[in-house]
């Protein structure tokens, strides 16, 4: 028999031996520091991306929950262009310390985990950022529960790994009693986010 291959960038074979969720939760709740500490997410460039569809389509006085909200990025950029109600869930207690001392008047942070969400207020707009790609199983209907009007959804529907699970979030969300009103497939200007899909979609 020969040797399993082991491969250092995203895999793409028919077969991928999938991490279990609790080995999923443990890596994003105390990531390697080389891979995923923190403080890598600082200079992101994908808020402004985001940005522009909140822009066109999310009042500026919209409650804003991000699941997986890191250290903040995504939420002090829309801060600073006026979105003032931002809110974000995190279970990494080093990137929760980090948005506090960066970003401490700009945004709420609770610390939970996103397969078990025990928020019971509504948001005008959940969304989301390279996040529920690495989960096995979302809770798509707490999402939907607590959303009162809109979803973005900013994920790979393309990537197979150990950790990323690909999934059509159109069909999620439209069977939850959304629909889709706005987005784009790949990210032409981004070699690295070319199996990206940012959807927006607005409750019926």
């Amino acid at each position: 028999m020969g040797k399993l291959k082991v491969y250092s960038n995203y895999l793409r074979k028919p077969f991928i031996r999938k991490w279990k969720t609790e080995k999923i939760e443990l890596y994003w709740k105390n990531p390697p520091p080389l891979e995923n500490h923190p403080k890598k997410y600082l200079n992101s460039n994908n808020a402004s991306l985001l940005y522009a569809f909140f822009q066109k389509w999310i009042p500026k006085d919209a409650s804003i929950l991000e699941l997986g909200s890191n250290i903040g990025n995504n939420l002090h950029y829309l801060f600073k262009n006026g979105y003032k109600k931002n809110f974000g869930i995190e279970f990494n207690k080093d990137a929760i310390q980090y948005s506090l001392e960066l970003f401490k008047d700009e945004m709420i942070i609770f610390e939970q985990n996103i397969n078990n969400i025990k928020l019971d207020q509504q948001f005008d707009c959940i969304f989301s950022s390279q996040v529920l790609m690495h989960i096995t199983n979302p809770p798509f209907e707490k999402i939907a529960e607590m959303t009162k009007k809109y979803i973005i959804c900013f994920e790979s529907e393309k990537l197979k790994s150990y950790y990323h699970f690909p999934r059509n979030y159109q069909k999620i969300y439209e069977n939850l009693g959304f629909k889709q009103i706005d987005g784009i497939e790949g990210i032409k200007s981004n070699s690295n986010l070319w199996h990206m899909k940012l959807r927006v979609f607005e409750r019926i």
